[in-house]
C-alpha cells in the first residue's frame, strides 16, 4: 500500500520538446561580372581589311590554360538571377565588387530576405522557450511534493522500513521511470536548445549585412525594428534562466527520491532475514502467518448487517466500486449517513471490507479516524468500536496491504479506545484481546505504537 501510495505522487509527466533547426538554402554559385572583350572577325572581301571598333567593357584576363572555343556573351552580373545571399557570400560579393553594379531594388530585397530570415529564428526560439516554461512550470511543485512525501511516509517511517523488503524497493524505483524520463528529455532539451541561443548572431548579422550592402549607417527605422527584437532575446533568456531553474528543481527532487531509496536498500539489505519475497516481511512479525498472494474476485462480506450490505450502498462499498463509492459520499466523509446504516462514511467502509483504493480515499477526504458509530452489545452492556479496532477485526493480518493500512492509521493519530480512562480501557481491551487474540500480526504493531491490547486488558 506505501508503494502504490508512493507511485500515485507523481504525475507522469511526458514532456514533448521542440528543437529549432536552422534552414541553410542553397546559393547560386558566385558569377563573373565582367564581360570579354570583342573583336570583329576579319571579311571574306579582298577589299581593304577593317577592324571592330574596342567596346567600352573591360576584357576578361583568359585561364593561361589550353585554349577555348569562342563562348557567348555572359549577362551584366546585376541581371544574373540572385534570389539570396548569406552573409559570408554577400562579404564576397563586397570584394568582387559585384554589390555596386546591382540596381537598389535588388539590394533591398536581398536584404529583406536575410534581415526576415535571421528575425525568423528569434520568433522561433521566442515560441520555444514560450511553450517549454508553460508546460514544465507545474513540474517543480509535483516533483517536490512526491518527494517531500516519500521522505515523510518511507523514509523517516522506522515501521515502513523495518517492514518493508527489497521487492517494494524495486517497485519504488519502477514506479519512478516516468519522472526519470521527464526529466531527461526536459533537461537535454533545454541544453541543446540554450547552446543554439548563445551561439546566435542573428541581430548584429542583419547590422553588418546591412553595412556591407549600402555603405551607409542603419536608418532609425531599422534600428528600431532590431532594438525590438533585441527586447525579444532579452525575454527568451529570462525563460531560458526559469527553464534551467525548473530543471534543477526536478534534478533536486529526483535525487532527494533516489538517495532516501539507496540508504532504505541499505539498511533493508542489512538485515539478517532481509529478503526479496513477501513471506520474509511477515517474520519480522515473527514469522506466524504467510501473506496471501492471490486475490478473490468474490465481494468481502465485513460484519455490517445483512439488510446494509444488500443495499445498493452496500453493494458499492463490498464491491469496492470507486466511481460509485465518490457517487454516495457526495464529499462527505465525516457525518453519519442514514444510507449508510447510520455510520460515518470510514466505519461503514472498514465494516464492509472495503478495498485499500475506497479507504485511502476516505481517508484523503479528511475523514476522522476516531469517530466511532459501530458498536458490540454484549448480555449486560455495549461497547463501542474505534475505527482502528473495527479494521483490526474485519481485515487479514497476513496480507501486506492491510499491514501498511494499519501503520497509516496510526501514523495519522487513530487510536483503539473511546476514551482514556483507566476502567473504560481494561473494560474495550478486554473484549478487543478476545477477538484479536489470533491476530498477533496486528497486535505487535498495535504494542509498537503504545498500543498493548494484551496488557491493557490484564
Amino acid at each position: 500500500m506505501r508503494t502504490s501510495f508512493a507511485s500515485t505522487c507523481m504525475k507522469s509527466v511526458l514532456f514533448s520538446c521542440i528543437l529549432f533547426t536552422l534552414h541553410t538554402n542553397t546559393f547560386s554559385q558566385l558569377l563573373s561580372t565582367s564581360a570579354k572583350k570583342t573583336t570583329a572577325k576579319p571579311v571574306s572581301k579582298p577589299a581593304a581589311k577593317t577592324t571592330a571598333k574596342p567596346t567600352s567593357v573591360p576584357s576578361v584576363e583568359k585561364h593561361p590554360s589550353k585554349s577555348e572555343p569562342e563562348e557567348k556573351e555572359k549577362p551584366d552580373s546585376d541581371d544574373q538571377l540572385i534570389t539570396f545571399a548569406t552573409l559570408d557570400e554577400l562579404k564576397v560579393f563586397k570584394e568582387n565588387k559585384s554589390i555596386k553594379k546591382w540596381k537598389t531594388e535588388k539590394k533591398i530585397l536581398l536584404y529583406n530576405l536575410f534581415k526576415n530570415k535571421q528575425l525568423e529564428t528569434i520568433k522561433e526560439m521566442d515560441e520555444f522557450w514560450s511553450k517549454t516554461v508553460s508546460g514544465s512550470e507545474s513540474l517543480p511543485a509535483s516533483y517536490k511534493n512526491a518527494a517531500d512525501q516519500w521522505e515523510k511516509n518511507l523514509f523517516n517511517n522506522a515501521s515502513y522500513i523495518q517492514y518493508t523488503n527489497m521487492d517494494a524497493i524495486k517497485q519504488l524505483r519502477s514506479s519512478m521511470d516516468g519522472m526519470k524520463s521527464a526529466y531527461k528529455n526536459l533537461s537535454e532539451s533545454v541544453a541543446k536548445n540554450k547552446e543554439i541561443f548563445q551561439q546566435n548572431t542573428a541581430i548584429q548579422d542583419v547590422k553588418t549585412y546591412y553595412q556591407l550592402m549600402f555603405d551607409s549607417p542603419m536608418p532609425a527605422k531599422e534600428l528600431t525594428e532590431l532594438n525590438a527584437q533585441e527586447n525579444l532575446l532579452v525575454k527568451v533568456g529570462n525563460d531560458i534562466q526559469t527553464a534551467t531553474s525548473i530543471v534543477e528543481s526536478m534534478n533536486k527532487s529526483f535525487t532527494q527520491m533516489n538517495n532516501g531509496l539507496d540508504a532504505m536498500e541499505a539498511k533493508v539489505g542489512s538485515k539478517s532475514n532481509a529478503k526479496s519475497d513477501k513471506d520474509n516481511l511477515i517474520s519480522n512479525f515473527g514469522g506466524l502467518f504467510k501473506i496471501k498472494t492471490s486475490k478473490e474476485d468474490v465481494p468481502k462480506a465485513g460484519i455490517i448487517s445483512m439488510k446494509d450490505a444488500l443495499s445498493k450502498e452496500g453493494d458499492a462499498f463490498r464491491k469496492s466500486d470507486l466511481i460509485r463509492v465518490k457517487t454516495i459520499l457526495n464529499g462527505n466523509f465525516n457525518e453519519p449517513q442514514k444510507e449508510l446504516g447510520g455510520h460515518t462514511p470510514l466505519v461503514f467502509a472498514l465494516a464492509s471490507k472495503s478495498d485499500i483504493k475506497v479507504i485511502q480515499y476516505i481517508l484523503d477526504g479528511g475523514a476522522d479516524l476516531n469517530k466511532s458509530t459501530f458498536q458490540m452489545s454484549s448480555l449486560v452492556s455495549k461497547t463501542n468500536v474505534s475505527p482502528l479496532i473495527l479494521f483490526c477485526m474485519t481485515y487479514d493480518d497476513n496480507e501486506y496491504q492491510n499491514i501498511t493500512l494499519l501503520q497509516t492509521l496510526l501514523d495519522k493519530g487513530a487510536k483503539p479506545y473511546s476514551v482514556q480512562d483507566a476502567k473504560t480501557v481494561r473494560k474495550e481491551a478486554a473484549l478487543f484481546y478476545e477477538i484479536l487474540k489470533r491476530k498477533k500480526v496486528f497486535l505487535q504493531a498495535l504494542k509498537q505504537k503504545g498500543f498493548d491490547i494484551a496488557g491493557d486488558a490484564r
